[in-house]
């Protein structure tokens, strides 16, 4: 079996692997796919030009030199990240709690990363990302940005199929007067305070919501013409005339919607936001109005199905089978909806499954664009049942039951998704059928799976034994294509 399941032309001699799971990873190993190291520091100083990490650390990481640096899964970081070059970020998604220069202008934060990186200014690109504080410098595109600043140090300083949630700070922090960030494709909330070093500029909203971007132009340069005379106000003037990217044909790229009429996100809190995926409807502009040679949409999330409802958790047999007598107290939810395992229960499987969900033309059901975050440090794991041992992991995953009609199960097989990033599922080239679990020995793929539960499942990208199959000539990956499914949530104590 498998730790990893990355592929990507990753291996021993041009790749560092990193898994913290204290009974895998160990600094004393040589951070092979087969033995890693525990830290991503410690993977740093082994000189591989990549460097992929699984799991969940506390530590400060310092590049000194080029190195992409790779996430598998909902791992997450917490620490500082800095470098005194430009690493390379390989990444899904990332929720960053903070994000501002050293002294040394290089990338300085602390983050909490989930599949990703953030950088800034001493970063080459940022891309699918959700970033709490995020500083303008450098190059991103598709990023949910919670918070704002304006940190540019270098010209290329270019945003594009961006959404804003809380705040935009224009001052320059940087002190570079001549070095402006460049918007396009993105999208503001109405509700967005638009600052100068840290003072919220008023913003006088016209009647007509397709002209709210202009009244945002408006007010900020009846602010910028208001500041006393000098290079900070010959700043701001310039900044507001030439950061917001305007095309030659369609016009002001940018975009204000006021999501108390019109959401933009599935699920909201009042005027917070709980579920960061797109909505999928037609008033949405968020949807569609992203420079497409990168993607229609702007954010970091995929649209995703609204209207998901959950059932109730019941706690899992053995076998398999919903336990409907046992009262589950493992898989527990809080008051925003939001699913967290339980450190004082002593059960060992609990699931919960949603509504049956109907995609819309032209959506395929990739991923669940989900939030959730890894429990493997913990000794859980959400998806299929799994053993965890020094060799290998679970891999991480929501459960998908197809359907033909809302009411009427399909008889196409059973698979599983990524919490986030896209799953596609392998076929056999000899008869054009999904590749089940059951056919993997057949194929010479070793699984550690339980037959009798998952035998009749399909294989996708989501599971370990992908790494593998896309080793043999005789398998292909095809797309995803339904139109009602149930998405089944399972939580597990493999330890």
């Amino acid at each position: 079996m498998a730790i990893f399941k990355t592929n990507g032309g990753l291996n021993n001699a041009n790749t560092a692997f990193v898994c913290s799971i204290p009974t895998i990873g160990n600094n004393n190993n040589p951070g092979t796919r087969e033995s890693p190291v525990a830290t991503i520091g410690k993977a740093i100083t082994l000189g591989k030009p990549n460097v992929l990490f699984l799991g969940n650390t506390i530590e400060n990481i310092y590049f000194g030199g080029l190195t992409n640096l790779i996430f598998e899964g909902e791992s997450i970081v917490n620490g500082n990240i800095s470098g005194s070059t430009y690493p390379a970020i390989s990444y899904s998604y990332v929720n960053c709690l903070d994000l501002s220069p050293d002294n040394n202008n290089y990338t300085s934060y602390a983050a909490y990363i989930n599949v990703n990186s953030v950088g800034g200014c001493g970063f080459n690109h940022i891309s699918n990302s959700k970033v709490n504080t995020f500083i303008l410098s450098g190059l991103a595109s598709n990023i949910t940005i919670i918070d704002a600043i304006n940190n540019c140090h270098f010209s290329s300083n270019i945003l594009t199929n961006c959404l804003v949630i809380n705040s935009i700070d224009l001052y320059p922090y940087s002190g570079q007067l001549n070095i402006f960030p460049i918007l396009k494709n993105t999208l503001f909330r109405k509700i967005v305070s638009w600052k100068w070093n840290g003072t919220v500029i008023p913003i006088t909203w016209g009647n007509n919501p397709d002209n709210y971007f202009a009244d945002v132009i408006s007010s900020l340069t009846t602010y910028a013409n208001s500041l006393l005379a000098g290079s900070y106000k010959t700043y701001l003037q310039t900044l507001i005339l030439t950061s917001f990217y305007s095309d030659p044909v369609t016009g002001q790229t940018n975009k204000v919607i006021d999501d108390n009429i019109h959401p933009i996100f599935n699920k909201y809190n009042g005027t917070a936001i709980v579920d960061y995926t797109l909505l999928l409807d037609s008033n949405n502009q968020a949807l569609f109005m992203g420079n497409a040679t990168i993607s229609q949409y702007v954010g970091c999330y995929e649209p995703n199905i609204g209207g998901m409802t959950f059932g109730t958790i019941t706690n899992v047999n053995s076998d398999g089978t919903d336990d409907l007598v046992t009262t589950p107290d493992m898989l527990m939810v809080d008051s925003n909806g939001n699913f967290f395992a339980s450190q004082n229960s002593i059960q060992y499987r609990n699931r919960v499954r949603t509504n049956v969900l109907e995609f819309k033309r032209g959506y395929l059901p990739l991923n669940a664009q989900s939030d959730l975050q890894s429990a493997l440090n913990n000794g859980f794991s959400f998806g299929k049942k799994r053993i965890q041992s020094s060799i290998q992991l679970p891999c991480e995953s929501i459960e998908v039951i197809p359907y033909d009609t809302p009411t009427n199960t399909s008889a196409f097989p059973r698979y599983s998704m990524p919490f986030n990033g896209n799953a596609q599922m392998f076929y056999k080239l000899s008869d054009n059928t999904p590749v089940l679990f059951n056919d993997l020995s057949g194929l010479g793929v070793t699984t550690d799976i339980n037959l009798t539960e998952y035998g009749a499942y399909a294989v996708t990208t989501a599971d370990i034994e992908s790494y593998a199959l896309s080793a043999l000539s005789t398998v292909i990956l095809k797309n995803i294509v339904l139109k009602f499914m149930q998405l089944e949530l399972n939580l597990n104590y493999n330890l």
